[in-house]
């Protein structure tokens, strides 16, 4: 399996999108990332 680096302005719209409430995988299917690695 291939690494992806995260940008930090992915992290920080992840984070801020985490904070207005949204769960895990609603993060997880809007940035196309695995709920793994948006726990992570």
């Amino acid at each position: 399996m291939a690494h992806k680096e995260n940008s930090r302005v992915e992290v920080t719209e992840i984070i801020r999108r985490w904070q207005a409430g949204i769960s895990i995988r609603g993060l997880a299917s809007a940035t196309g990332l695995s709920r793994k690695t948006v726990r992570r």
